[in-house]
């Protein structure tokens, strides 16, 4: 094994953030295959609205406010599950987006879109909890998921990848005519 590539795998430790990472790419590749490319892009999509909205909308302060919920570090993540959970819901009723079910897309795009979900995912989790529970994370992981630059990717790349394979359907479909 190359010592670069050693130093890369110990920066990541033995801990359990691997094996969490493990779990997470394995059941985001094989839902992405049962669900199709489209339905991974209603996923992200409800995990962008709901990042914006907890992160952005002070209605959510108000209502911890209200409920006097505000001592618990961790209801971020709360807020952002269940606002995902009933994005995702209403989405998936939608008549818009509705069509979007009846194609699968191929096997390299579903994989992709999965990764890309469950990068984005991750990465938005770590980063609405506390940062006294992210700081047992290994530095490899913090890197990848928790840095400006991680984050940054986890947020992007989801959307040039939907650029990427959405230009590439339209192009085909412009040959057809």
């Amino acid at each position: 094994m190359p010592p670069e590539a050693a130093a890369a795998l110990t920066s990541f430790g033995s801990s359990w953030d691997v094996i969490i990472l493990a779990a997470f790419v394995l059941f985001g590749i094989v839902y992405g295959i049962y669900a199709g490319r489209d339905r991974a892009v209603i996923i992200l999509i409800s995990s962008y609205v709901s990042l914006a909205v907890v992160t952005n909308a002070p209605a959510v302060a108000m209502l911890d406010r209200a409920f006097h919920l505000s001592a618990n570090t961790s209801l971020g993540l709360v807020w952002f599950l269940g606002l995902f959970l009933a994005v995702f819901a209403i989405l998936w009723k939608s008549e818009l987006l509705r069509s979007l079910g009846y194609s699968r897309g191929s096997w390299w795009e579903t994989i992709l879109f999965s990764v890309c979900q469950v990068g984005l995912t991750v990465s938005t989790a770590l980063y609405l909890l506390p940062s006294q529970v992210t700081a047992s994370l290994s530095p490899g992981f913090r890197m990848i998921f928790l840095s400006d630059e991680g984050r940054s990717l986890w947020l992007i790349l989801p959307i040039f990848l939907l650029f990427a394979v959405g230009r590439e359907a339209y192009d085909d479909d412009d040959d057809d005519e």
